[in-house]
Order: structure tokens, then sequence, then C-alpha cells
């Protein structure tokens, strides 16, 4: 069917016998022992009027409405249950319809059926931002009826909700338009490619034409963190916010005010957030904290710290039990300094930058460090900046120690790190937590 989203669609439900049933001698309920027919389940599809929700998503102002396709199938169940029992079909096309098909099981008075369209498991990947495409292949809603009579005269069977009312079916995903504005100048970003990021699911939209809006379908969220990447061009340009609730079969219109990413520093205006073309989608900040250069060595900060000061060791060290991440916290010395979305690189990101970049010592305005490219060409420089201990700066030139956010699995003295040296060695380390260390921010 052609589906749409504000999303809930009332039915009232019928159930209608065919053949001969098991003897009866009156129109009382059938016995719960009642052996297994062949019968015709009829269901009255209705929509829930205007102030209601629907499944279809033929967008209409503000509104998703539903239109029923006579191609369509609704998929019957019992509940809890995976085993098939009959199918049923729209006996028309239209914002009602009467859904009709057999069902091939025992019933019993009080017996639940579940009513899935469609049959089997939504995948949410590979969208392509329209309405269209989400009726065809992301449209998934579910009912439950309850059999309440069951009449062996007339040859009928009803079901309801289980407390006489209409049975409610409901789309298990919301739909969001997403409409797409850079923020430094409000102008609307054709995007040919959207990730949208949430938790550990990832929706990606790549639609056939650059489009400022996209139309996505998300599994309901309450109260996560959603991250926006979108390619506009040769650009980049990414979105954070914290604290979103997307409702399964709601319908939301969002204005989503992204910042530019760019492969290399357009200005002198720092910092920016550099897109090195990796897979997670992570931007590396073109400076380190502190620093208003690429090449400026910036602040020194012990890891949870988000101050510098003159002595580095444990009996100025301020924190112990402060957890194994402390990206994006008020341990963070990115937040902290620059303010959010920036934050601390984690182990894992520190580890992409290493596998999926080249890596060259050179020499930036006179100051040695390492030149990583990414693999669209993007590019930071990472200073060799040392690190300080007690009151002491070592190493400045020719090591570079960069903390990531995560502790090392080994104790609660140390953290990860990212080092390097003037040997062009670059790896994954670890150092004490008390030492004055860079910290290089990253963006989603």
């Amino acid at each position: 069917m052609k589906k749409n989203i504000s999303v809930i669609k009332t039915l009232a439900l019928l159930l209608t016998a065919g053949a001969i049933m098991t003897a009866c001698t009156n129109d009382e309920l059938v016995e719960p022992t009642q052996t297994a027919k062949t019968y015709t389940l009829t269901v009255n599809a209705v929509s829930a009027g205007a102030n209601g929700t629907t499944r279809a998503l033929s967008l209409d102002g503000k509104t998703l409405n539903a239109v029923w396709a006579t191609d369509e199938s609704v998929y019957v169940t019992y509940e809890g249950g995976s085993a098939l029992q009959g199918t049923l079909h729209p006996s028309s096309n239209g914002t009602s319809t009467i859904l009709k098909g057999t069902l091939n099981s025992r019933i019993q008075v009080g017996k639940k059926l579940s009513l899935t369209y469609p049959c089997g498991t939504i995948y949410y990947r590979g969208q392509v931002g329209t309405l269209e495409d989400i009726s065809a292949r992301y449209s998934f809603a579910t009912a439950t009826a309850t059999v309440t009579s069951i009449n062996s005269a007339e040859g009928k069977m009803v079901a309801d909700n289980g407390e006489g009312g209409p049975v409610i079916f409901e789309n298990r995903q919301a739909v969001v338009k997403f409409s797409l504005v850079d923020k430094a100048t409000g102008e609307a970003l054709s995007a040919s490619k959207l990730f949208v990021k949430v938790d550990n699911k990832e929706y990606d939209v790549t639609p056939e034409a650059p489009a400022s809006e996209l139309f996505v379908a998300i599994q309901g969220i309450s109260g996560k963190d959603v991250t926006l990447n979108a390619t506009v061009g040769d650009d980049a340009y990414s979105y954070e916010q914290k604290g979103v609730t997307f409702e399964n079969s709601r319908y939301y219109a969002v204005t989503v005010k992204m910042t530019k990413a760019y492969r290399r520093c357009p200005d002198d205006h720092h910092p920016h957030a550099i897109n090195l073309g990796l897979p997670s989608g992570t931007k590396w900040c073109c400076c380190n904290v502190g620093a208003s250069t690429p090449e400026g060595y910036g602040g020194y900060y012990a890891w949870g710290e988000t101050s510098e000061k003159s002595v580095y060791d444990w009996n100025t060290y301020a924190y112990y039990n402060i957890g194994s991440d402390i990206a994006g916290t008020q341990y963070d010395a990115a937040t902290a300094n620059m303010g959010a979305p920036w934050r601390m690189p984690s182990f894992v990101q520190q580890q992409e930058l290493i596998s999926k970049c080249f890596r060259q010592w050179t020499q930036q305005n006179g100051v040695n460090g390492i030149l990583v490219t990414g693999p669209n060409g993007g590019q930071i420089f990472l200073p060799a900046a040392g690190y300080r201990w007690n009151g002491n700066l070592s190493n400045a030139g020719s090591y570079g120690y960069y903390w990531s956010s995560s502790l090392h699995s080994s104790g609660d003295y140390y953290a990860y790190i990212l080092y390097f040296d003037s040997g062009t060695r670059y790896w994954s380390y670890y150092g004490d937590r008390r030492d004055g260390q860079s910290v290089r921010a990253v963006c989603p």
C-alpha cells in the first residue's frame, strides 16, 4: 500500500466462518475444543479520521494519510507465535477497505490474533529519502485482535480489541522529514548521502538526486542521542542532538542546522572540523585543545582534568574513579575547553585514524610532527608536543602523546594514548593518567 504515517489505523474486525463448522445446537459460543477448520476472515479496515493517525504515506500538509492498495498482504499469526495462520488482502484501494482472506487453524473464543503488515523482517538500510520508498519497503505495522464470539447458525466469527472496541493497526517506526540547512549561512543543503546514527544503529539514505529534504523511516527512540552526517558536493556536514524522542507511528518534520566539516582549513579562523573520509564519519579538529594554529602545541592535561597546572604528578592528580570512558563528560578536556560537540577521541577512534590514514613525519611552519592524510585526501597535522611530568616539558619536537577518552584495560592508573616519534612509529599505547599530554578533539 502507499503508506503514510502520523500512523495508526483503526479497524473494526469481523471474522466470517466459511464451509461447515463443528455441529452446534444454538447460536452461542463454540466450545474451546473446536477442531481445526478453514475459515474466512474479514476485517473492516477504516482510517481513524481527520484527527487520527494512519499507516500509509501520502503527505497532506502536516499529516500523513493512509492509502490501502489491493496488492498488499496482511499476515495473521497467533499472538506470541510465528507460524503463519492466514493472509488477508484489501478488497479495494483507498483510505478504508475490507481485508479478506482465509485462516487455516483451530479457532477458539478468547484467542488473540496478531495482524502484521508486511510479513518478515524490515531492514532500514539503503533508503532513498522519499515517502514512496518508505511506503514500498519500510512501512511496518501490527495490530492485535481477540476472538470474542462464534455464531454457528450464521457462520460468523467476531473479534475486537478485547474490550469491545476497535482494533488498532500501529506503525512500528516513525517517519522523519529532515530539512538540511547550513548553520552558518541558513541556505538549504542538497545532500547526496545522509547517515543518521542512533546509538549503535545507523540509517543510510542515498537519494536518486541530491536533495535538501529527506524522509527517513526510523525505529522509535526515547531520550537518545542522534547524529547526522551529510555529504554535500565535496564537503561534509554534521549535526548532533541529545535527548531525542521519535515515537513509533508518528510523523516529524525537523529542520537540521548542520556544521560544515572541511578537508583542510579554509581560513585562519580555527578550529575547523576536518573530514578525513573515515568509515565512522568522525571529524578531527585541525588544532590541539588550547592551540590557536594547527602546529601549536596547545595545552597539557592530565587524564580527566580540564585545565593546565604547573606540576604533574600523583600528588596533584585530581581524579581516580571517573569511569572507563570520559568522552563528553565533565572530565573531557575537549568538551570543557571547546564546547560540544567537540570531545576527546575514544581508543577505537584513534585506532581508526592509525589504520585508515597515511602518516608522514614532516615539518609545518618549522614545527615537527606527523601529517595525517585520510582516504578522501583530507589532512590534519599533529605536532610532536612532548609531555609534561612534574614541572618539566619532555620530548617536545621529537615525540607526540595524545590522550584518548578510554581507560586502559590494565588498570586504573593508565589510559590509552596515540603515540608517535621521529622514527615514524605510530601506535596506540598507554600513559600514566597523572602526566600532562596533548588532546586533539573529534566531533561526530
